[in-house]
């Protein structure tokens, strides 16, 4: 895929087309915004652009020639993407220093992606710095996070910001039929994925569609109830849970508010203030923030089931 085939993110395309075009190639960037609103792509569309060794397709990639199909394989030695389990160690960095400190054999710039980069551990930022201060030539680094805060400000300012947005509905809805989704839902999912396609995808598994179910009869259940819902699921069904009992509570509050609303039939035993649906809000929030941290993961989700109204 070329920039010309993403769809969406045009702020964020301009400024690495135009850097490419100019030969401004910087050697640390951080690609920020929501999950699931294309910054891997992007950053992975970069890396062929200016590896392509099709020089008529100057700015964008050819997707033909031996590099661009290396590079979208992940099947060159001088490109890589570093995808964190729970953390990124020091001795991760300490390995890709060692990579790094030589020219490129294949392409023109050696490059490393590194996923959910606010996972770096204070001993790893400390040591990427370093590297980051005194960068090996032709090499590059693109950190990719959903939150910004979390990255070491030294870092912030050793890499150039690249903000990404939310999707718009429309451009959900035309990824959707490059997907071969049915027409019928394609417009639904577009507006419940919250500008994201990764959830878009996510909301046609039929895994997604009982856990929607899970979190209707959630909001019913006694915090024991809740409690033993929750302990049930994996990791990721944990926070896609958190993610379909937040829309629910957003549901609630745009009823309040005269809003018309993705979940028609969203009732509670109890009417809310506008106040008490804000604050268990706040707590879905806070639940997904910390089980993506992975703290104390069963006191987060005893809060969760005991606090929500």
């Amino acid at each position: 895929m070329s920039f010309k085939d993403i769809i969406g993110q045009e702020v964020p395309k301009k400024i690495l087309l135009a850097q490419i075009r100019e030969d401004r190639i910087a050697t640390g960037y951080l690609f920020y915004g929501p999950e699931g609103v294309g910054k891997t792509l992007t950053a992975k569309t970069f890396v062929k652009a200016i590896n392509c060794e099709e020089v008529k397709h100057f700015e964008d990639s050819c997707d033909s020639c031996q590099a661009c199909k290396e590079i979208d394989a992940l099947r060159n030695p001088d490109f890589e993407i570093i995808i964190p389990e729970q953390s990124i160690k020091i001795s991760q960095i300490r390995a890709l220093k060692v990579r790094y400190a030589y020219k490129p054999t294949w392409l023109k710039m050696r490059v490393a992606i590194i996923k959910d980069a606010d996972k770096l551990t204070e001993p790893a930022s400390n040591a990427f710095l370093k590297i980051l201060e005194e960068p090996p030539s032709r090499t590059m680094f693109i950190l990719i996070t959903s939150r910004l805060a979390a990255i070491l400000p030294t870092i912030k300012s050793r890499c150039q910001e690249i903000k990404f947005r939310r999707l718009k509905p429309e451009e959900i809805e035309k990824i959707l039929h490059k997907h071969q989704v049915p027409k019928q839902i394609i417009h639904k999912v577009s507006i419940q994925a919250n500008g994201s396609i990764t959830r878009a995808l996510k909301l046609l598994s039929p895994e997604t569609e009982k856990l929607q179910n899970t979190a209707t009869q959630f909001l019913h259940r006694s915090p024991l109830e809740r409690m033993q819902i929750v302990e049930e699921l994996d990791s990721l069904e944990q926070k896609e849970l958190l993610l379909l009992i937040q829309e629910l509570y957003a549901d609630l509050l745009r009823k309040k508010l005269g809003v018309s609303i993705k979940n028609k039939n969203i009732e509670l035993k109890k009417e809310l203030s506008i106040e008490e649906i804000l604050h268990s809000i706040t707590i879905c929030e806070q639940a997904f923030y910390a089980l993506s941290r992975n703290v104390q993961k069963r006191f987060i989700l005893y809060k969760l089931s005991k606090e929500l109204l």
